[in-house]
């Protein structure tokens, strides 16, 4: 197989040193012949709170985007290396072995076609093996959006709406669920059914910079958003701060529950007569 040549060391959580229970939480790949060195870690949530309830995930995130931060500009620097660099010699330099809870253990190494796959590939089989098994949301937005589709129908609006795309020097926008009256009334359903915290954060970030985005369009657009809340019960609090980031969000939208996408139906009925 062609390939180059690369190493690999594991990095590891271990909340109670004294105890030695660790838990995987990333991977260090260098691979010389591609001038590669990345280190691919998952953050203070997730399993790690499941495990650990009292472990303070933002301090933990800081410490490990501070590594990434620091393998980054060794790799900025390639020059300074050795053309037969290793993972683990390079990951002690940075992170020596001591009593805190980041250590690193189990190095390996092999050929790789992509250092880049094979990043991939390590951090599956080391770190994410055990992860939930529902990468996706367990209801779509589309499904969401249905609640408030059958409430517009039953008004006969939704046969007024169409496809909207918002252009901006950023990118494009697109929504599937607006109505014009003057200015453009973007409905879009957004699903919270996730998995995990850290799911849901980045997908209400992922909105809300979208909504930066477009922030010029101000008075010439109104978005809605309807949610859809998560089944675990757990989750509910999390649910609700999302709420609060897409509200605080540019152009106003309006969030509501799919439970009150009534108030949606309401808003657009008093401004297509």
């Amino acid at each position: 197989m062609k390939g180059h040549s690369y190493s690999y060391v594991v990095l590891q959580y271990r909340h109670d040193v004294w105890i030695g229970e660790a838990m995987n939480v990333g991977v260090l790949l260098c691979c010389p012949g591609e001038r590669f060195l990345k280190l691919k870690c998952r953050r203070g949530r997730g399993r790690i709170a499941q495990a650990y309830p009292g472990i303070d995930a933002a301090a933990l995130t800081g410490t490990i985007r501070a590594l990434e931060h620091r393998f980054g500009r060794i790799e900025a620097g390639w020059d300074m290396l050795s053309s037969v660099a290793k993972a683990g010699d390079i990951a002690r330099g940075v992170l020596r072995a001591d009593a805190s809870s980041l250590q690193w253990a189990m190095d390996g190494g092999g050929i790789a076609s992509s250092a880049a796959e094979t990043m991939d590939m390590l951090y599956d089989r080391f770190v994410g093996l055990y992860d939930d098994e529902a990468p996706r949301d367990a209801r779509t937005d589309e499904q969401v959006f249905d609640t408030v589709k059958v409430k517009l129908e039953a008004a006969q609006l939704y046969k007024r709406f169409e496809r909207h795309v918002v252009r901006s020097e950023f990118g494009d926008v697109p929504f599937d669920h607006a109505f014009k009256n003057g200015v453009w009334h973007c409905v879009q359903g957004v699903s919270f059914d996730s998995a995990n915290h850290e799911r849901m954060l980045e997908k209400a970030q992922k909105l809300a910079g979208k909504m930066h985005s477009i922030a010029s369009f101000r008075g010439s657009m109104r978005p809605y958003f309807v949610t859809g809340k998560p089944q675990r019960s757990d989750l509910l609090p999390q649910y609700g701060k999302m709420q609060a980031l897409l509200r605080s969000s540019p152009l106003d939208p309006l969030v509501v529950d799919e439970h009150d996408s009534s108030i949606v139906v309401d808003h657009i009925a008093a401004v297509a007569h």
